[in-house]
């Protein structure tokens, strides 16, 4: 968000080192996560997906996927309860207008899955997959995964993870953790564990590498963090307040905020040379910067115009340009994949930009939105915001179709992120 961190007295963090390979995690949650899901209640069917013999959670998270992209219109009622499409009464599927679908069972590691034509019985998918111990919930996305691609040409993004942060015990003493898991909510590890905050964790572009800031001196410092060996080192430690960092799409540079001069500015260190350059002079605050897709100008947040607003800055030529052009409150910018979309809190609420027109559409529910970003492909907005006095992560569709929350019971989650 669009504020100062503060200064605290910080104790050493306990390091975790978690063996990964690639981007897939394995192990039980310290945390559980649980999901509910809201659906739009006015849509056509076009998708049904029946719960699998042996394995309705399976099939669950199959729909729960489809779902949240907003791709696929998902059938609420099934004509009938099968498990293999040679079980199918075609004529009472083609009267429910329900254009595909998909049936399977689960038998101890085995999925066997179909996805049927309806109207021709042809069937688009057929597969059965053997899956190790501990991967089923994988296995679904996976599924998820091929079944997108089948209909759409493009795959969803739940075979990937999310990065957040937790917050637990008691006030006076809480515990932050920096966490990683898949997205839904299984499988979490912790990668950093301390008694003092760590926040505005984020991926490179190639899955390895973290950056995210600690308070674990007594002053906000930006760490880098190889995910695959858990090594650490401290990456900016310029005086005052460092925060927001932001990795460039190729990897080499690294965008921040920083008080180091009395002001909040914006910086670039070339993570080769670690050499910094100050980009941003100005009378305002300007924080929370983030990279266009191609790399040659960001996003930022400066309340120069007198209310915090989004602006972007070519690198080129140091041209600025303010962009968000309504409401009295923009902030904590990002991009979708292709830029054309901007994620963002508009009003305190999680919200989308259309680059072009500069049109806002506010897609959170609720007044303590934080820390918008895109899914890699961009069909979902995750962000953080509050269930009660709970930190929470919620999706939503960018199309504002579909909502799922993810509840972290006792524990407050925020800062999410997900794998390029």
């Amino acid at each position: 968000m669009f504020s100062s961190l503060i200064n605290r007295p910080l104790l050493k963090p306990i390091l975790l080192a978690v063996a990964m390979v690639g981007a897939t995690i394995s192990g039980t949650a310290s945390a559980e996560v649980a999901f509910t899901i809201t659906k739009d209640a006015v849509r056509d069917p076009g998708l049904a997906i029946v719960p699998f013999a042996g394995s309705p959670q399976t099939s669950q998270i199959i729909s729960q996927d489809l779902s949240l992209t907003g791709r696929f219109n998902m059938a609420r009622s099934i004509p009938q309860q099968v498990a293999s499409s040679t079980q199918m009464t075609l004529p009472l599927w083609q009267a429910q207008q329900i254009p595909y679908a998909a049936v399977g069972r689960v038998s101890g590691n085995q999925i066997t899955y179909e996805l049927v034509e309806i109207g021709t019985g042809r069937l688009l998918l057929s597969e059965t997959l053997s899956v190790p111990a501990g991967r089923m919930s994988a296995a679904a996305h996976l599924i998820a995964d091929k079944i997108a691609v089948a209909l759409t040409g493009s795959k969803t993004d739940f075979s990937g993870q999310l990065l957040f942060v937790t917050k637990t015990g008691p006030v006076t003493k809480p515990v932050f953790s920096l966490q990683v898991g898949s997205t839904d909510g299984s499988g979490n590890q912790i990668i950093l564990e301390s008694t003092q905050p760590i926040r505005s964790p984020v991926w490179s572009p190639n899955g390895r590498q973290i950056a995210y800031v600690s308070y674990e001196t007594g002053r906000p410092f930006i760490y880098l963090q190889d995910v695959i060996n858990g090594q650490r080192s401290p990456l900016v430690q310029l005086s005052g307040t460092n925060g927001a960092p932001s990795f460039s799409p190729d990897g080499r540079n690294l965008l921040f905020s920083s008080s180091a001069t009395g002001n909040f500015e914006i910086y670039q260190m070339n993570l080769g040379s670690r050499q910094i350059n100050q980009i941003t002079r100005s009378r305002g605050v300007d924080t929370e910067p983030s990279y266009a897709p191609d790399g040659r100008s960001f996003v930022f947040t400066s309340d120069r115009s007198g209310s915090p607003q989004i602006y972007s800055y070519n690198l080129q030529n140091g041209q600025v340009n303010r962009l968000s052009l309504t409401g009295s409150y923009n902030a904590r910018a990002s991009y979708n994949k292709d830029g054309t979309k901007i994620a963002l809190i508009s009003n305190y609420r999680a919200a989308i930009m259309d680059v072009a027109s500069g049109a806002i559409q506010i897609l959170g529910n609720s007044a303590y939105d934080e820390s918008p970003s895109f899914s890699p492909s961009g069909d979902v907005l995750v962000y953080a915001t509050k269930s009660g006095n709970k930190d929470i992560i919620s999706m939503v569709s960018a199309n504002g179709k579909t909502r799922l929350n993810l509840p972290g019971g006792s524990t407050s989650v925020r800062d999410p992120a997900w794998t390029p």
